[in-house]
């Protein structure tokens, strides 16, 4: 009699995706190797290097000026002329500029665990749609083995003139649905190991994606906090824009006040030739100061009037992404709990077709059922079959989800991860 393939542990404290060393070692690849997850890290790199330029003093200036009439003074005349001065903006806004730069570059190190997590959460549905199409493999080929185990009782029962050959006809049909199938899942096998290994960017090794044998539930659907949504780092980055807007508001308005330069000129004097007098032909070194004047006044009220709307829109977009986290959220959970729930369903089911197909075997070799009542039975069971492993495969699938949804980023993980 057929075995039951299908064995569902539900009281083990496995967590999906995690004690499975071949996921792992995949995830470990995939952070190394992808090129979108690398590209978001070069972005937060680049993003560091602003801090330096935006607490940075602007150049000093150096210019250099020839008389071309010499200007005749007491001491001679004059003949060239050099200046080196700086300008310094008003107390405390380099380090308000560098505030802004900082914020920024932590926003984007948010984005980039943000698409880390995205990518594992990626990396985990190839995973186990390719374990989903292993395991129906193994089922098409175990109910592969058992048709022609019916075929050879039925061609027996028909050359006794016991059966029927449209029995035998009607097994034979079934094989070749079988046998399509089986086709149909290798040729999707190859599509989702391209597909797999192009996301983590690695060469397809040969023996293609190793695949865990059994993935096991946990015991219980994950348990988290909702407030940890306001953690997540999609959340995160709107927040710290929202904070880099209010810096920017107050670099604006110390941009309308006045910057201060300090300065320095050095003339070159020439010698008198027609008399002689004490410091003839000295050379002349006179410090000096500036200050701007800051008098339109409109772009400096505008660029503070920006800094507050985008301090308003980034709140905004962070309550938006708090509430469409937090309705993908409850969506995950509620199918993930259908999921389970399923799974309960076709364990019984499966459990049932087993003992209904025993039993109609039985009354088939006591002349009591038809031999298609057999098939029919068969086949209904391979259904429940597949049914619970794309219900294993949507559970996989929407824990995995949760466990991106429930990310937290808090302040030992900001710029501290890597």
């Amino acid at each position: 009699m057929r075995k039951l393939i299908i064995n569902i542990t539900f009281l083990c404290m496995a967590i999906p995706g995690l004690g499975q060393s071949p996921l792992n070692d995949y995830l470990n690849v995939a952070a190394k190797n992808n090129p979108g997850l690398k590209a978001r890290y070069a972005e937060f790199e680049a993003a560091m290097e602003k801090v330096p330029q935006a607490k940075s003093l602007q150049e000093p200036t150096l210019s250099f000026g020839y008389f071309i009439s010499p200007v005749e003074t007491r001491v001679g005349p004059q003949r060239a002329r050099f200046s080196l001065s700086q300008m310094f903006p008003w107390f405390g806004t380099l380090k308000e500029r560098g505030d802004v730069a900082a914020l920024q570059a932590e926003a984007s190190y948010i984005k980039f665990i943000d698409a880390r997590e995205k990518l594992f959460m990626q990396v985990k549905g190839q995973y186990y749609q390719l374990w989903e199409a292993y395991k129906l493999i193994g089922l098409e080929k175990e109910n592969l083995e058992i048709l022609r185990t019916y075929e050879n009782l039925a061609q027996t029962r028909f050359s006794t003139s016991e059966g029927r050959l449209s029995s035998v006809f009607r097994v034979q049909l079934e094989q070749k649905q079988v046998n399509t199938k089986l086709e149909i899942l290798k040729d999707r096998i190859i599509v989702l190991e391209r597909s797999f290994f192009r996301l983590i960017n690695s060469e397809p090794d040969t023996a293609g994606v190793i695949v865990a044998d059994s993935i096991v539930l946990p015991a219980g659907d994950p348990v988290f906090a909702r407030d940890s949504l306001t953690n997540h780092p999609n959340v995160k980055f709107f927040e710290l824009q929202q904070a880099a807007a209010i810096e920017s508001r107050r670099v604006a308005e110390k941009s309308g006040y006045p910057s201060i330069g300090a300065g320095i000129d050095y003339v070159i004097v020439g010698r008198r030739s027609d008399m002689s007098m004490p410091d003839n032909g000295k050379n002349v070194l006179m410090p000096m100061a500036t200050i701007s004047i800051p008098i339109w006044r409109k772009k400096y009220k505008a660029a503070v009037k920006e800094a507050e709307f985008k301090g308003e829109q980034f709140q905004l977009e962070q309550e938006n992404m708090s509430n469409t986290l937090a309705s993908q959220l409850d969506m995950a959970v509620y199918e993930m709990q259908s999921a389970r729930s399923e799974l309960e369903l076709y364990k019984e089911q499966i459990d049932i077709a087993q003992r209904t197909l025993e039993l109609t075997i039985s009354d088939y070799t006591n002349d009591l059922e038809e031999f298609e009542r057999i098939l029919e039975v068969q086949q209904r069971l391979i259904q429940f079959e597949r049914s619970f492993y794309k219900s294993y495969k949507e559970y996989l699938l929407k824990y995995a989800e949760i466990e991106y949804l429930t990310y937290e980023i808090n302040e030992d993980t900001a710029l501290h991860e890597n």
